[in-house]
């Protein structure tokens, strides 16, 4: 008897909602992914309030990166770090192609994917690989095949006197991002943009893109601000305003790069180096 008032109580109840319970109860309620990423977006949301009030939003990444590439120096390097299946690269390549004096986008991959697992996230080594083939990429885009540590050394010494005006920065790894200020970062130069395509907003945030751009502002007493971001996803554009701990006129040495890693003062020019990042989200020297 029992039974059969509970199947008549089930059968009135609506299919929509016994579906809906089954959902939140069953997923959604028990969905920790999605909960860490409501987590980390209130946490860019709040990085945003506090350092990027002076930002202009952007609805997607392609109007972010328009905007930058505006805002770059004609006259300097245009380099993508992280490639992929070359969307962005062609993109930027179509959008430099219009500018007076600079033509060329010098692109930076091993087109095998990421080189280690993406902590934090689900991503693990090898995810994104191409296997080595490069995409359909425009005429006017240079590619520089391989790991890091092995192109950015090479094209650095080519380029030593030059001066990067915008870098679209793809990489979302904490190291391979340490890596590209590690042999670049003698490339850096006031007025220098720079484009991170995950900055923010997913969960582990803190520890890789954003990590990375931290520990070099505060080795090379970097200057900059936020000028953009986007309200999803996370891409953030970045102007330099100064860069007084950078080699002006060269490449860094190794051991330079070496005290980057660290993350240690050091020496650069003669003198003794270090900076804070202030509660406005620029950065200057001392606290």
């Amino acid at each position: 008897m029992v039974k059969r008032r509970e199947g008549r109580e089930r059968a009135r109840t609506p299919l929509t909602l016994r579906l809906y319970n089954r959902f939140v109860h069953k997923y959604w309620a028990r969905d920790v992914g999605f909960e860490l990423q409501l987590i980390a977006r209130r946490e860019a949301a709040l990085y945003i309030a506090r350092h990027m009030t002076g930002a202009t939003m952007y609805a997607d990444r392609w109007q972010l990166l328009s905007a930058a590439i505006e805002a770059a120096a004609p006259n300097g390097l245009f380099l993508e770090l992280g490639v992929g299946k070359g969307a962005s690269a062609n993109f930027i390549a179509r959008c430099i192609d219009r500018l007076a004096a600079a033509g060329t986008l010098h692109a930076f991959d091993s087109f095998e994917g990421l080189p280690e697992d993406w902590a934090g996230t689900a991503e693990r080594a090898g995810k994104f690989s191409l296997h080595g083939k490069i995409p359909a990429l425009l005429p006017n885009i240079v590619v520089h095949q391989g790991w890091f540590d092995d192109t950015l050394p090479r094209f650095r010494d080519k380029v030593a006197h030059a001066g990067i005006a915008f870098a679209h920065i793809d990489c979302d790894l904490y190291s391979s991002t340490h890596t590209i200020f590690n042999r670049l970062g003698g490339l850096l130069r006031t007025g220098s943009i720079l484009v991170f395509d995950e900055y923010f907003n997913y969960h582990g945030w803190q520890n890789h893109e954003f990590k990375a751009w931290q520990e070099f502002v505060r080795a090379r007493s970097v200057r900059y601000c936020y000028r953009g971001f986007c309200t999803r996803g996370g891409s953030v554009y970045v102007r330099i305003d100064g860069v007084d701990g950078a080699e002006e006129t060269g490449a860094a040495t190794d051991s330079v790069a070496r005290s980057a890693a660290a993350g240690d003062a050091m020496t650069v020019g003669g003198r003794r180096v270090s900076l804070a990042v202030r509660s406005d989200g620029a950065v200057s020297s001392g606290e």
